[in-house]
């Protein structure tokens, strides 16, 4: 026999590992399929705690926001090496910006993570954009990718980069 008070903290501590549980799993997933699945447990986990009267009880109450977290440093990293990709092509082409990511074969070029889809990418003359979306998450929103590229060529008065 166990006291009323001790039958609740066990059936919570339950609840928090089923979560746990089911977070670390949900994490696990590629980018794009682990933001929806994330965010619906969000949305899950926060009615469960207004349900039981302790929205704040919960051990992690927004791990689609940990996710973007934990995963933003590495979708930054990944669109410098697609900037990258694209400095290698223009310096293998005469400082010539390529029309789309698909033209450069010489490098890798990583999808953004987030959205499982390749940067946006926009050639306008001689001037590019590579960028990708913010993502919406509790509280705010998770910053955009966004980068402008110039080549500049030896004979436009400056060394070649």
């Amino acid at each position: 026999a166990m006291s009323d008070s001790e039958a609740v903290v066990r059936w919570l501590v339950e609840q928090h590992r089923r979560q746990t549980q089911e977070i670390t799993a949900t994490m696990s997933l590629e980018g794009p399929a682990a933001l929806v699945a994330l965010q619906a447990l969000q949305d899950r986990i926060a009615a469960f705690g207004k349900e039981i009267g302790f929205a704040d009880l919960l051990y992690l109450e927004t791990p689609h926001n940990a996710y973007l977290s934990c995963y933003s440093v590495q979708r930054r990293i990944d669109a410098l090496r697609s900037v990258e990709a694209i400095r290698h092509y223009a310096a293998q082409h005469a400082g010539t910006l390529p029309d789309s990511l698909d033209q450069i074969t010489e490098t890798p070029v990583p999808n953004d993570l987030l959205t499982g889809k390749p940067f946006h990418y926009e050639r306008s003359g001689g001037t590019a954009t590579l960028s990708a979306p913010d993502i919406p998450l509790s509280g705010g929103r998770s910053p955009s990718v966004h980068y402008r590229l110039t080549i500049r060529t030896a004979d436009a008065g400056g060394p070649k980069r």
